[in-house]
C-alpha cells in the first residue's frame, strides 16, 4: 500500500510522524493510495481542501485538541486500520461572494458557511431560499449554513441542529438573534440554493468565512452544496462518523 504522511507543524504531529517513518515507508509520488494526515481537525479539513476531487481517500491520526474528525493516533497494525475502515464521501458547500467594489469571489467549505458583523451593530440579512425570500430582514450577530460534516462544529456551539452524516440536509443557524426572536433556524435540503443579501453593508459590515478562507465587507453571499466535488474520509468501523455524530447528540 502506497501511503503518503503528512504532518501538521505542531510538535506532537513531527513527533508522531518520526514514529511512523520508522514502521511504514513514506511514498513520495503524486498517486498514493491513502494519505494519512497527522493532526487535528484544522489540518484535517486543509487537507481536504488540498486534495477534494483527487479521489485519494484521507485516514486522519489525532494529535490535536479535539480530533472530532480523525481516528485515535497508534503506530501499530496501520495498514490493516485502514484496509478495513469504513468510507464517508463528503461533499462541500461551494460559496460565491460579492464584496467591496463588486469582487467576485469563489471558494469550497467542507464545514460551514459563516457570516459575522465586523462593527459594533447587529448585521441585517435578507434570506433567500431558491429565489423565495423568506426574511426580509434577520437581525443578528451572524448566520451560518453548515454541512452535516459542520453541524457538531460551529453550527452546534451556536445551538444549531447535529445533522446525520449522510443525510442529504443543510442547517441554517443564525448567531445571537435579535429580530424575529423566534426564529432559531431551519434545517433545509441539501439540493437548494441560499442567498443571503447584507442590508446597509456599508453602515453594518459583515465578514464571510468558507472554512479557514474570509471574505471581508461582502454584500451577497450565494451558496449551495456542490454535486460534483467530494473527499473521501477513512474512519475505524468501531468509530466512524456516524457513530461518532450519534454520541454527540447524548453528550451530556
Amino acid at each position: 500500500m502506497r501511503i503518503k504522511f503528512l504532518a501538521s507543524s505542531s510538535f506532537k504531529s513531527k513527533n508522531a510522524l518520526t514514529d511512523l517513518h520508522k514502521l511504514y515507508e513514506n511514498y513520495e509520488g503524486d498517486s498514493p493510495d491513502v494519505v494519512v494526515a497527522i493532526g487535528g481537525d484544522g489540518y484535517m479539513l486543509y487537507t481536504m481542501h488540498q486534495f477534494i476531487d483527487t479521489k485519494i481517500p484521507i485516514f486522519g491520526l489525532n494529535k490535536g485538541t479535539e480530533g472530532f474528525l480523525m481516528n485515535d493516533f497508534k503506530v501499530e497494525k496501520l495498514v490493516e486500520r485502514i484496509e478495513n475502515a469504513s468510507k464517508t464521501d463528503i461533499k462541500p458547500l461551494k460559496l460565491f461572494a460579492i464584496s467591496g467594489e463588486d469582487k467576485k469571489d469563489e471558494a469550497f467549505s467542507f464545514n460551514e458557511i459563516a457570516m459575522f458583523r465586523q462593527g459594533k451593530q447587529a448585521s441585517n440579512i435578507e434570506v433567500k431560499i431558491d429565489g423565495v425570500k423568506r426574511l426580509e430582514n434577520l437581525v443578528c450577530d451572524g448566520l451560518i449554513l453548515a454541512t452535516p460534516l459542520g453541524s457538531t462544529a460551529y453550527n452546534l456551539s451556536a445551538r444549531g441542529p447535529i445533522l446525520p452524516i449522510n443525510s442529504e440536509l443543510l442547517a441554517l443557524t443564525p448567531i445571537s438573534t435579535f429580530r424575529p426572536r423566534r426564529w432559531n433556524g431551519a434545517i433545509l435540503k441539501n439540493n437548494i440554493e441560499v442567498r443571503l443579501k447584507v442590508l446597509q453593508s456599508k453602515k453594518r459590515p459583515v465578514n464571510v468565512t468558507a472554512d479557514y478562507i474570509q471574505i471581508r465587507d461582502v454584500k451577497e453571499v450565494i451558496a449551495h452544496q456542490s454535486t460534483k466535488s467530494y473527499v473521501t474520509l477513512l474512519y475505524d468501523k468501531c468509530n466512524d462518523f456516524s457513530e461518532k455524530t450519534l454520541r454527540e447528540q447524548f453528550a451530556t
